[in-house]
């Protein structure tokens, strides 16, 4: 072999225990779903060194603000609490949290390494629908969480009526 190595490719991202990769810059993914779960014991992320959401104690209780590409999402959370956000997803999602005036970030565009099972501070990262998202356990003891979305203005319609069942005619 010569004396000048060539210059090695982007190295895998190297996964442990039960992690999953979500995305990297190696398989791009528009992310448009997140589901992560809440915890105040905030852990530093294994693979984003560029997210500023680390290692710390997090209010058990509080309520947050997902900065997207199309809107801010408010999420009430709490300890263990699993969450769905939908929205569009830019390189950098800024996390507030509202009662504490503190905002740290979450690299969301693949550049840097997404993966279920990390924790990035206070949220561990379970999945996006389309990968890594776990198979919902029986056991779970809450039902399917609605995703938490930007409000959507309503029309004239009002949503209170329940739709009937047509009414069959009797000929």
């Amino acid at each position: 072999s010569s004396g000048n190595s060539p210059v090695p490719p982007p190295t895998p991202v190297l996964l442990t225990g039960d992690d999953c990769l979500i995305c990297d810059r190696n398989n791009k993914l528009k992310i448009e779903t997140l589901e992560l779960k809440y915890f105040s014991e905030g852990l530093t992320s294994r693979y984003q060194d560029a997210a500023t959401c680390t290692e710390g104690k997090y209010p058990a209780e509080t309520t947050v603000t997902f900065n997207l590409k199309n809107g801010v999402i408010s999420v009430p959370v709490s300890e263990g609490m699993t969450f769905i956000l939908q929205g569009e997803f830019g390189a950098n999602t800024e996390v507030t949290f509202v009662a504490y005036g503190y905002s740290c970030s979450i690299h969301t565009s693949c550049s840097q390494p997404l993966v279920a099972g990390d924790r990035i501070g206070p949220f561990q990262v379970i999945g996006t629908g389309e990968r890594c998202s776990p198979v919902p356990s029986p056991t779970a003891e809450l039902p399917n969480l609605p995703p938490f979305r930007l409000p959507v203005p309503t029309g004239g319609s009002s949503g209170n009526s329940p739709v009937r069942p047509p009414t069959p005619v009797l000929l």
